[in-house]
């Protein structure tokens, strides 16, 4: 039976050992791990080696029947499909804001360029008046 780290639906560490889930209780002097069962009202625990590799102990029954993975292949594949979605967006709204950018440039050069004129202009009324 493998251990295998995973995170919760919350975003916290979790291990999933002999069809069951865990969640870290609390980390000990000596860097090994107890690991809590998820189901409410058990306590059964796993204690991990510092490495957090290999199972030290396994304390307490428990009181549930087994449970079942958490996340089924097209919840994942569907994950998959939202990141890909959102990183298209992404680039979309990163392209958008380059060319605002590029615009708003060539609108401040041309609104120089204008003012340029518009100062030429009225120096050469001056003149023309004097």
């Amino acid at each position: 039976m493998d251990l295998i780290r995973t995170i919760t639906d919350k975003g916290t560490p979790a291990i999933s050992f002999d069809s069951n889930f865990y969640r870290l209780h609390f980390v000990n002097k000596s860097l090994t791990e107890r690991w809590i069962c998820t189901k409410f009202k058990c306590y059964c625990t796993i204690l991990l080696d510092q490495d957090q590799t290999k199972i030290l102990s396994i304390n307490g029954r428990h009181n549930h029947s087994q449970q079942q993975t958490r996340k089924s292949s097209s919840k994942i594949d569907n994950l998959k499909i939202k990141i890909q979605q959102l990183e298209k967006r992404c680039q979309m709204y990163e392209q958008q804001l380059d060319d605002r950018d590029k615009k708003l440039t060539e609108l401040t050069e041309e609104n120089e360029q204008l003012k340029q004129k518009w100062e030429q202009m009225i120096t050469n009324l001056i003149k023309v008046e004097q």
